[in-house]
């Protein structure tokens, strides 16, 4: 199989995966023991880097998808999200930061949601700076928290 071109390629199988760590990492977190910790924290920490790794590879071999564009943000939000409510959930972060963070990709989703539904024209998304610090913040901060 040639891992650099069609649907299942390296950089979705990475999203992929990202998307598989999801409940994984949700049940090691509710283990109350250092050895769940490091392993939340290490596929965690995978996980974040493969968030910067599939788009890089998929712009470097020119393999980026529909699929890949679709998925991509959308396991981005499904792991932070899930992290941040069950961090929140078991209070090792604020309630209001677990809002703000969750509120925040609502929003995101819900107005591209809303931009597709109520027009004809194809959807560009190009995250702003100040957007992709944000989540390395925010990714940084649960990795802080797992690592504790």
């Amino acid at each position: 199989m040639n891992f650099r071109s069609g649907l299942l390629n390296l950089p979705n199988l990475l999203t992929l995966g990202r998307v598989a760590a999801i409940p994984v990492l949700v049940v090691l977190l509710f283990f109350d023991s250092r050895e769940a910790g490091f392993w939340a924290a290490a596929i965690f920490s995978a996980a974040a880097v493969t968030d910067w790794l599939d788009g890089w590879l998929a712009r470097k071999w020119g393999v980026v998808t529909v699929l890949g564009k679709f998925l991509d943000p959308l396991a981005d939000k499904a792991l932070l999200v899930s992290v941040y409510v069950v961090l929140g959930t078991l209070g090792f972060l604020p309630n209001w930061l677990v809002i703000l963070v969750v509120f925040r990709d609502v929003l995101i989703v819900g107005g591209a949601l809303l931009f597709r539904t109520l027009s004809d024209e194809p959807m560009t998304v190009q995250p702003l700076v100040v957007s992709k610090i944000n989540t390395a913040l925010q990714l940084a901060l649960a990795v802080l928290v797992l690592g504790k």
